[in-house]
């Protein structure tokens, strides 16, 4: 196994991925510096308004687009088969009639939503501009990440970090605009760096305007069988705000929130790995070598082992230091961390066994998938937030995401048969 493992470890998947994890941890840390500003500059209740516009906009990622971004990364791997920057173009089309569409209904619709998730009405439409332009953003690492070009990725992303986190602290501290502030910086940052895109696209030959029907339903063919997916995968990490907030109140969201991005490094840590290891499986699946994926199983069990041990070992260590990061509001926030943390590390060993069915294009599987874990998660963060009160979301996204793990595990191997019992 030792030798095996090693073969791995000097592929090239491991210089991506330190790479990878060094640009997400200098882009991870720079608003998590912000923590020790934003809970000294806004109280629980202002706190709990910023999460609850982080739940919608990330809950309409999935429906801007029509998750046609995942469909632009397989075929980027199939550029010989495909006029990839016609499709690009097409896929572009598609993020440009939803967002319209959602638009009219977020503004007409704005009162009953507002009241829904309480937060300002007249800020809504905002929401979907965010959504879009992170969906633009989100093309060019994509691109990135299947070039395997982490050094573009990481500085492209970093930057636009740091202007978000200057523009916010400009914002929040001398012109003391609160939440209000912050939620401008983003949304600012992110149209400027959406324009960037359209532009470094272009200039690379990756846009080719032309309407393609053919393109523009094999898209939506990819795509819209995993909006129950990746909705149901952001109902699994956000849903347990909105509950808080509706069970107990937005000042316990605030203070949870806080607890949940210190537990975000564990998946800080697996969203760096996952950003190498989808490109490089995918390239090793082509190979169909029983011994390379004998090698590629045991690497597998290497990383579940790690993953564990990683998280059990943060939680431990961090409450020691929460004190020094966060206001006195928000101290109560470390309870979280334990479990939130156990949940991440289970949404880490899921990662490692979807890419299978990603692969294989069966995504209707990840639909049924998600959406059973997510309603699971709903009811059980309802059920535990009564009984237990706020640390009872904890406990909820923690079983979720073992669920979700352990379900896509076993389905991946019936559409993709790995040998699991390293033999």
């Amino acid at each position: 196994m030792y030798g095996s493992v090693k073969k791995i470890l000097k592929s090239s998947l491991l210089k991506s991925s330190f790479v990878f994890a060094v640009s997400n941890v200098i882009n991870s840390s720079i608003p998590f510096l912000l923590i020790p500003v934003l809970t000294r500059y806004l109280n629980p209740e202002e706190y709990g308004i910023l999460s609850i516009f982080q739940v919608i906009s990330t809950l309409l990622v999935s429906f801007v687009g029509l998750n046609t971004s995942s469909a632009v990364g397989i075929q980027y791997f199939k550029k010989d088969e495909v006029d990839f920057p016609n499709y690009l173009f097409n896929s572009l089309l598609v993020l440009l009639t939803s967002s319209l569409l959602l638009l009219v209904l977020f503004v007409l619709f704005s009162n009953p939503i507002s009241r829904l998730v309480e937060f300002p009405a007249n800020w809504l439409p905002l929401i979907v501009v965010f959504a879009s332009t992170q969906f633009i953003f989100q093309l060019l690492l994509g691109i990135w990440i299947a070039e395997e070009k982490p050094f573009y990725y990481g500085i492209y992303q970093i930057g636009q970090t740091s202007l978000n986190l200057l523009l916010s602290l400009i914002l929040v501290i001398p012109f003391d605009l609160g939440w209000k502030g912050r939620i401008l910086a983003q949304v600012i940052v992110f149209g400027f760096y959406s324009i960037l895109t359209l532009y470094i696209l272009y200039k690379k030959n990756y846009i080719k305007p032309g309407i393609n029907r053919a393109y523009i339903i094999n898209a939506l063919k990819f795509g819209v069988p995993l909006i129950p997916h990746t909705f149901g995968m952001s109902a699994l990490m956000l849903s347990d705000r909105l509950i808080i907030s509706s069970v107990k109140n937005i000042g316990e969201v605030g203070i949870y929130m806080v607890g949940y991005q210190f537990a975000q490094i564990i998946l800080l840590v697996q969203d760096s790995f996952n950003s190498a290891f989808s490109p490089w499986i995918y390239k090793n699946l082509k190979k169909n070598s029983h011994d390379d994926n004998v090698r590629l199983v045991k690497f597998t069990y290497l990383y579940f082992i790690c993953i564990l041990v990683f998280s059990a070992v943060y939680a431990f260590v961090i409450p020691y230091f929460y004190t020094f990061f966060v206001g006195s509001e928000f101290i109560s926030g470390v309870k979280f961390i334990f479990w939130i943390s156990l949940g991440f590390a289970f949404s880490g060993m899921y990662k490692m066994v979807v890419n299978y069915i990603f692969y294989t294009e069966k995504t209707y599987i990840l639909a049924s998938i998600t959406t059973f874990s997510a309603l699971c998660n709903i009811t059980l963060t309802y059920l535990f937030v009564v009984r237990f009160g706020t640390i009872g979301a904890a406990y909820s996204l923690c079983i979720s995401y073992f669920i979700s793990f352990v379900l896509t595990w076993y389905f991946s191997n019936k559409v993709y048969p790995m040998p699991w019992s390293l033999k």
